[in-house]
């Protein structure tokens, strides 16, 4: 009797164990797709910075902001 309750004792915890085990494993996949998906957004707006980044330091736009200045202050 005493070794049937031990045995049941067992597969509770082992059953409960096994539950706690699956939850963690849904937590880290959630998890992980969350950062990914982050990871993905700083991807993109990375890459939108260099392209504005370049579009203003491009030479067409630097020669344009100058030819603007130097209208702006001819007209003054």
């Amino acid at each position: 009797m005493l070794l049937e309750g031990a045995r049941q004792k067992i597969k509770e915890t082992f059953a409960a164990y096994e539950e706690i085990l699956k939850r963690l494993n849904v937590y880290r996949t959630e998890i992980k797709s969350y950062i990914n998906s982050q990871v993905e957004f700083m991807d993109r707006h990375d890459k939108r910075v260099e392209e504005l980044t370049s579009f203003f330091y491009s030479k067409d736009t630097k020669e344009l902001l100058e030819t603007l200045g130097k209208a702006e202050k001819g007209g003054r």
